[in-house]
Protein backbone atom coordinates (compact mmCIF):
# COMPACT_ATOMS: atom_id res chain seq x y z
CA UNK A 1 0.00 0.00 0.00
CA UNK A 2 1.62 3.40 -1.05
CA UNK A 3 0.81 6.75 0.88
CA UNK A 4 1.59 10.55 0.04
CA UNK A 5 2.57 12.92 2.51
CA UNK A 6 0.56 16.31 1.76
CA UNK A 7 -1.19 19.16 3.92
CA UNK A 8 -4.44 18.05 5.31
CA UNK A 9 -6.98 19.01 8.08
CA UNK A 10 -6.12 16.04 9.79
CA UNK A 11 -3.13 13.34 10.54
CA UNK A 12 -3.60 10.93 8.07
CA UNK A 13 -7.13 9.94 6.25
CA UNK A 14 -7.38 6.87 3.97
CA UNK A 15 -7.60 7.51 0.82
CA UNK A 16 -9.13 3.64 -0.49
CA UNK A 17 -12.32 5.13 0.37
CA UNK A 18 -12.91 8.71 -0.05
CA UNK A 19 -15.94 10.29 2.46
CA UNK A 20 -19.27 10.34 0.62
CA UNK A 21 -18.44 6.80 -1.65
CA UNK A 22 -17.02 7.19 -5.39
CA UNK A 23 -13.88 5.46 -6.18
CA UNK A 24 -10.40 5.77 -4.35
CA UNK A 25 -7.92 6.94 -7.18
CA UNK A 26 -4.93 4.24 -6.34
CA UNK A 27 -5.72 3.61 -2.72
CA UNK A 28 -3.58 4.42 0.12
CA UNK A 29 -3.18 6.93 2.54
CA UNK A 30 -2.50 11.12 3.31
CA UNK A 31 -0.04 12.25 5.81
CA UNK A 32 0.56 15.71 6.97
CA UNK A 33 4.21 16.44 6.75
CA UNK A 34 4.93 17.07 10.37
CA UNK A 35 2.94 13.49 11.01
CA UNK A 36 4.99 11.50 8.19
CA UNK A 37 8.17 12.95 9.39
CA UNK A 38 7.15 12.29 13.06
CA UNK A 39 6.39 8.36 11.85
CA UNK A 40 9.94 8.52 9.91
CA UNK A 41 11.43 9.35 13.31
CA UNK A 42 9.91 6.18 14.80
CA UNK A 43 10.34 3.73 12.34
CA UNK A 44 14.20 5.14 12.18
CA UNK A 45 14.40 3.73 16.32
CA UNK A 46 12.62 1.33 15.74
CA UNK A 47 14.57 -0.38 12.76
CA UNK A 48 17.95 0.52 15.37
CA UNK A 49 16.20 -1.15 18.36
CA UNK A 50 15.84 -4.08 15.81
CA UNK A 51 19.06 -4.20 14.51
CA UNK A 52 20.65 -4.14 17.66
CA UNK A 53 18.26 -7.23 18.87
CA UNK A 54 19.04 -8.80 15.81
CA UNK A 55 22.75 -8.88 16.78
CA UNK A 56 22.07 -9.93 19.82
CA UNK A 57 19.79 -12.84 18.94
CA UNK A 58 22.11 -14.03 16.32
CA UNK A 59 24.34 -15.16 19.35
CA UNK A 60 21.33 -17.25 20.47
CA UNK A 61 21.10 -19.32 17.12
CA UNK A 62 24.61 -20.77 18.32
CA UNK A 63 24.03 -22.13 21.78
CA UNK A 64 25.29 -25.54 22.30
CA UNK A 65 24.20 -27.86 24.74
CA UNK A 66 25.62 -27.94 27.89
CA UNK A 67 26.13 -32.14 27.56
CA UNK A 68 26.25 -34.69 25.13
CA UNK A 69 23.20 -36.23 26.48
CA UNK A 70 19.97 -36.79 24.96
CA UNK A 71 17.97 -34.76 26.55
CA UNK A 72 20.16 -32.16 26.28
CA UNK A 73 20.44 -32.74 22.73
CA UNK A 74 16.77 -32.59 22.46
CA UNK A 75 16.38 -29.70 24.34
CA UNK A 76 18.77 -27.22 22.29
CA UNK A 77 17.40 -29.23 19.00
CA UNK A 78 14.15 -27.46 19.86
CA UNK A 79 16.38 -24.02 20.18
CA UNK A 80 18.75 -24.18 17.59
CA UNK A 81 19.03 -26.40 14.81
CA UNK A 82 18.36 -24.21 11.94
CA UNK A 83 14.35 -24.23 12.59
CA UNK A 84 14.17 -23.77 16.22
CA UNK A 85 12.32 -21.25 18.27
CA UNK A 86 15.47 -19.23 18.21
CA UNK A 87 15.97 -19.79 14.51
CA UNK A 88 12.58 -18.68 13.73
CA UNK A 89 13.27 -15.33 16.25
CA UNK A 90 15.63 -14.28 14.74
CA UNK A 91 13.63 -14.58 10.84
CA UNK A 92 11.27 -12.87 12.64
CA UNK A 93 13.42 -9.89 13.28
CA UNK A 94 14.67 -10.15 9.67
CA UNK A 95 10.93 -9.99 8.33
CA UNK A 96 10.19 -6.93 10.47
CA UNK A 97 13.84 -5.23 9.61
CA UNK A 98 12.71 -5.69 5.87
CA UNK A 99 9.61 -4.03 6.70
CA UNK A 100 11.04 -1.22 8.33
CA UNK A 101 13.33 -0.49 5.47
CA UNK A 102 10.93 -0.57 2.83
CA UNK A 103 8.50 1.72 5.35
CA UNK A 104 11.57 4.23 5.65
CA UNK A 105 12.20 4.14 2.19
CA UNK A 106 9.15 4.84 1.27
CA UNK A 107 8.01 7.84 3.36
CA UNK A 108 11.42 9.24 2.09
CA UNK A 109 10.43 8.66 -1.33
CA UNK A 110 7.45 10.38 -0.78
CA UNK A 111 9.33 13.38 0.78
CA UNK A 112 11.31 13.66 -1.41
CA UNK A 113 8.61 14.10 -4.04
CA UNK A 114 6.66 16.90 -2.25
CA UNK A 115 9.72 18.43 -1.86
CA UNK A 116 10.86 18.43 -5.37
CA UNK A 117 7.88 19.84 -6.58
CA UNK A 118 6.74 21.88 -3.97
CA UNK A 119 9.96 24.46 -5.03
CA UNK A 120 9.09 24.94 -8.42
CA UNK A 121 5.48 25.61 -7.89
CA UNK A 122 6.52 28.07 -5.30
CA UNK A 123 8.78 29.81 -7.25
CA UNK A 124 6.18 29.92 -10.45
CA UNK A 125 3.46 31.22 -7.86
CA UNK A 126 5.96 34.04 -6.80
CA UNK A 127 6.91 34.85 -10.06
CA UNK A 128 3.46 35.40 -11.04
CA UNK A 129 2.52 37.18 -8.01
CA UNK A 130 5.67 39.57 -8.65
CA UNK A 131 4.97 40.13 -12.44
CA UNK A 132 1.24 40.07 -12.38
CA UNK A 133 0.24 43.56 -13.87
CA UNK A 134 -2.80 44.87 -12.21
CA UNK A 135 -5.78 45.97 -14.13
CA UNK A 136 -6.32 49.41 -14.53
CA UNK A 137 -9.42 51.14 -13.05
CA UNK A 138 -11.33 53.01 -15.53
CA UNK A 139 -13.74 55.34 -13.89
CA UNK A 140 -16.88 55.09 -14.49
CA UNK A 141 -19.10 57.56 -15.98
CA UNK A 142 -22.23 59.18 -14.63
CA UNK A 143 -21.63 58.17 -10.48
CA UNK A 144 -21.85 54.53 -8.68
CA UNK A 145 -24.68 53.63 -10.69
CA UNK A 146 -23.26 53.97 -13.84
Amino acid sequence: MDFAIQPAGTDWTNSSSPPGGGAASGGGYSLAPAAANDMLGQAKQALADLQDLQRRTEVLTKVQPPAQDPASKAYNARLANGSGAFDHGVTQIDTEIAYLNELISKIDEAFKKITGHEAPVAAEVNKAGINQEKPEQQPSKGGAAG
